[in-house]
């Protein structure tokens, strides 16, 4: 699983967003409940799971020093 989804992302730092506008109205409970599920995944040891921010990830992504696709043509036929 690990090699395919380097395939995609280049690298093992991957972005999970999470919520949308109405999502932090409880935030309390949401929070408690984003907690049990990071506790449960890193519990395994494959995967480091963690709150972080896009300024992170993309410091992430930058240090890994891998070349990335530049997109020249129009995103929209």
């Amino acid at each position: 699983m690990e090699a395919i989804l380097e395939n995609v992302t280049r690298t093992n730092h991957i972005m999970w967003t999470m919520g949308d506008d109405f999502h932090y109205q409880y935030a309390e409970s949401w929070f408690k409940q984003m907690d049990k599920l990071i506790h449960y995944v890193n519990k395994d040891g494959r995967v480091h799971a963690l709150y972080s921010s896009p300024s992170i990830y993309t410091d992430a992504k930058f240090s890994s020093n891998m070349s990335w696709p530049l997109k020249t043509n129009d995103y929209f036929p």
